[in-house]
């Protein structure tokens, strides 16, 4: 009987120090899940709009993309076919201004054959000498940017 009794206690210590190894990994990982961000770009004028998304996922949020579409949908994967993709960008900026889309970028993306819009959009090559001030000044100029959320940036 004593030995039913130790066996019992020791399964019920190794339960619940496996539910608290649980639970403190449930509380103390980050959301794996991939985060995204979309921003409507609306023209008035031409009653169309584009939609940028950012999208990051991964341990420590080390794979991001951006793309330009004319799909709202937050779940997706890059379709150079049909979308502006830019990977791996951690800073990128637009301005829209006169149904003209400003992407100020890293590395230029291949324009989508089959992306049809009438919102003209002109990639300016961020590697230029002129732009190097542009993070900490971009605010000022009317430039924006999308930030990555909290919870994807690396410690």
């Amino acid at each position: 009987m004593k030995a039913l009794w130790i066996i019992a206690v020791v399964v019920w210590s190794i339960i619940f120090a496996f539910a608290a190894i649980v639970g403190y990994l449930w509380w103390t990982l980050p959301d794996l899940a991939p985060s995204v961000t979309v921003v409507p770009i609306h023209s008035e004028t031409l009653n169309e709009t584009l939609y940028i998304k950012k999208t990051v996922r991964g341990l420590m949020g080390d794979y991001r993309v951006i793309v330009i579409s004319r799909s709202c949908v937050e779940r997706f994967e890059p379709d150079p076919s049909f979308e502006y993709v830019y990977p791996g960008t951690d800073l990128f900026f637009f301005r829209f201004a006169d149904d003209t889309l400003l992407v100020y970028c890293q590395r230029e993306s291949e324009v989508p054959p089959y992306l049809t819009t009438g919102i003209v959009i002109k990639q300016i090559d961020k590697s230029q000498p002129a732009w190097k001030d542009l993070p900490d000044t971009y605010f000022r100029r009317g430039i924006r940017t999308i930030k990555v959320p909290q919870e994807h940036v690396a410690k």
